[in-house]
């Protein structure tokens, strides 16, 4: 009984989650983007990931990041691009033909710095183009 009612309420939760009237829904930043996550992860003392998910609403000729623009700052609130990648730098960022992708990039930077990311995600099929700008939380070095 008790599995039982933690399915149903897996379930409920899960339809809740995918279906949701258009009156009560928030606007999403874009037609073509059901969700983004975006995040940083330290990988060594002077070195982190920045990890991209995009799901899109149906299959896509293009999807991904098609931008990534690495932020620094000495105190944590003021911030300036010190890097900027494309998929021309890498190509990994974009997966073809999918509904949902998930990569990453990596950075080296200084100890002691702040660090956090905006992208620049997107969704592109032959009725066109949708992005969202989304940041990352914020790593100390």
């Amino acid at each position: 009984m008790k599995q039982s009612v933690r399915f149903i309420s897996l379930l409920m939760a899960i339809v809740m989650l995918l279906v949701s009237p258009a009156f009560a829904a928030e606007p999403r930043g874009s037609d073509y983007i059901m969700s983004t996550c975006v995040y940083l992860d330290k990988t060594a003392s002077n070195q982190f990931d920045v990890w991209h998910e995009v799901i899109s609403i149906g299959m896509m000729n293009k999807l991904g990041a098609a931008e990534i623009k690495i932020q620094e700052s000495t105190d944590g609130e003021n911030w300036y691009a010190v890097k900027t990648i494309t998929p021309a730098d890498e190509p990994s960022m974009v997966s073809l033909n999918n509904f949902a992708y998930t990569a990453s990039v990596s950075y080296t930077g200084v100890s002691g710095r702040y660090y956090r990311a905006r992208l620049i995600m997107f969704a592109e099929n032959s009725t066109g183009r949708g992005e969202v700008i989304t940041y990352t939380e914020t790593l100390k070095l």
